[in-house]
């Protein structure tokens, strides 16, 4: 069977089936690691919608955790002023774990993903960069165990980690990301196997598209690999283009000054559709998921930030420089102890996010883009947070 028949015969995956996903992506201030998770949207049309006091989850009241947003047709948005938020735990109840951040030996730990309704994976460093071993734990025994020792500490890059089937996959890449590896385990706890060579380093996400894994490689280009390993091959529509989320693939991330577009153009590697944003003259900070895209403009000396579809419709002003939307409706804005805000509904959370004393222990803070699909993962004094972006996106 051909790469093409594998994956045109799988149009649409269930979503038990769908990888969770991480991108770790590197950022240069060495005290700062970046946890995104990446999970599923459908299709192009946006569903941000204009906030509504009366609207939200359920049946839920209007609160002080929610906000209007206005919708605005001018090219100058009015200024947006939040309200504070309660904890993300209070926001989303059903949406929303913590657990220890340090086993009891002392490691600290990384969370990665939900592998599941009742399991979290997560991970120990060697240092910033390089990963040492992967835990699971049980919320329902309130335990970690591990999974697996990394055994590839030369390696300097490790990411796009995800659940297929029983086992956990990730990419592996030296630095400048001159070559790469895709690796697995058994998420019960073994041996990790190298799963195949790549040409060159791997970038972003690694999805379950029926018996295959999907990857992009730094640069462009989207390759499918058999689960048990083998001979990767081109995913075809894909050369040149970065996954966002199965099926939609798109330019690269590039910095190109002011005026870059992330993710401008998308293809559908399943049917051959585009999706082209709209950007308009004096746009800036452009940044593009599946519906919708964020960014910014010039005004009265300064900047103002904007939210709107792909189409160019439905723009109206949001918080932050230049921020980029998870899953196409989370914002996370940085300023004091950190806001996540749900653009869908107007609910505020206050991350709680403290910036610790310069010591000899790194720490994590949270960073999302467009690329943050499924859940967000980060440190909060003692404890790691953890909030399920999908679950909150099924109860909306």
């Amino acid at each position: 069977m051909t790469v093409e028949d594998d994956l045109g015969r799988n149009r649409l995956v269930h979503r038990e089936r769908r990888s969770r996903l991480l991108i770790s992506t590197l950022i240069a201030a060495a005290a700062v690691a970046v946890v995104v998770v990446v999970g599923a949207v459908a299709g192009v049309g946006s569903d941000l919608l204009p906030a509504d006091p009366a609207a939200g989850i359920g049946e839920e009241p209007a609160d002080s955790r929610r906000t209007v947003l206005p919708t605005s047709g001018s090219p100058e948005p009015a200024e947006v002023i939040l309200p504070d938020g309660a904890p993300p735990e209070e926001v989303w109840p059903e949406a929303v774990v913590t657990v220890p951040r340090k086993l009891d030996d002392g490691t600290s730990l990384e969370g990665l993903l939900f592998a599941d309704r009742t399991t979290l994976v997560l991970r120990s460093k060697v240092d910033h960069e390089r990963t040492a071993a992967f835990y699971a734990y049980d919320l329902t025994t309130r335990e970690f165990r591990k999974i697996t020792d990394a055994l590839v500490p030369e390696r300097r890059f490790s990411g796009g980690h995800a659940v297929a089937g029983d086992r956990l996959v990730w990419w592996v890449n030296t630095e400048r990301y001159a070559d790469g590896e895709v690796w697995a385990a058994p998420l019960a706890g073994g041996p990790p196997v190298r799963l195949a060579k790549l040409p060159r380093g791997a970038f972003g996400r690694v999805e379950l598209v029926g018996d295959r894994l999907v990857y992009s490689l730094q640069g462009g280009d989207v390759l499918s690999l058999p689960l048990d390993g083998g001979t990767a091959a081109p995913v075809p529509g894909g050369q040149g283009l970065t996954l966002l989320e199965w099926p939609w693939a798109g330019t690269p991330p590039t910095v190109d000054g002011d005026d870059k577009v992330l993710f401008r153009h998308l293809v559908n590697l399943q049917t051959g559709e585009t999706a082209d944003a709209v950007v308009g003259p004096g746009d800036l900070y452009v940044q593009c998921g599946v519906t919708t895209c964020t960014g910014a403009r010039e005004v009265d000396g300064g900047h103002r930030s904007f939210v709107r579809d792909r189409d160019g419709s439905h723009e109206r002003a949001i918080q932050g420089l230049g921020p980029a939307l998870a899953a196409d409706r989370f914002q996370h804005l940085k300023e004091g102890t950190g806001r996540l805000v749900d653009l869908r509904t107007g609910k505020v959370a206050d991350l709680g996010v403290v910036i610790p004393e310069v010591t000899n222990e790194s720490f994590v803070l949270l960073y999302t883009d467009v690329m943050t699909r499924d859940a967000i993962a980060y440190w909060r004094g003692d404890e790691l947070v953890f909030v399920d972006l999908r679950r909150i996106i099924a109860g909306s």
